[in-house]
């Protein structure tokens, strides 16, 4: 049975979304605390999952000024929303 272009695109975006939760669940397993908390900030979790989704695309310099605008973006839209 073919699938239409929509249909492959929907499976594709799912998949996708599917390896984004995956990768989401390492980053907090790593930095889950004794004490039941993950010991990461909202913006350094959103970093590290995109280190790992993109950064073999980047140089080393790059990638990191990437990341720290990623982690200072969250962590300035975290306070506002005041979590």
């Amino acid at each position: 049975m073919q699938r239409s272009g929509e249909e492959r695109l929907r499976m594709g975006f799912g998949m996708f979304q599917f390896s984004r939760a995956l990768v989401r669940a390492a980053v907090r397993d790593q930095h889950f605390s004794r004490f039941g908390t993950a010991d990461i900030s909202p913006g350094d979790e959103i970093a590290e999952i995109f280190r790992r989704t993109y950064g073999s695309d980047f140089d080393a310099a790059k990638l990191l000024r990437i990341m720290q605008h990623l982690s200072a973006r969250v962590s300035e839209q975290t306070e506002k929303r005041g979590e």
